[in-house]
């Protein structure tokens, strides 16, 4: 193997996110927030869209329950 550039292995794969990739994370706040339409992700800063989706209203209960959300 011969050395490419520093910092990356001349090995393997660029781990680089595909095009239609599709990620999901949740904001817990207690307050609405306003997100940006694009962001930035990864190394090489490649350009994702966001689109927000409200969860329904949570109901403040007593007793066992089982959350559906992380």
């Amino acid at each position: 193997m011969e050395k490419t550039q520093k910092n990356i292995p001349s090995f393997g794969r660029a781990k680089e996110i595909a095009a239609e990739s599709t990620f999901e994370f949740f904001i817990i706040s207690q307050k609405e927030l306003k997100l940006q339409k694009w962001i930035r992700l990864g190394k090489w800063m490649s350009k994702a869209e966001v689109t927000v989706e409200q969860l329904p209203k949570h109901k403040i209960t007593e007793g066992i329950f089982t959350c559906t959300h992380p």
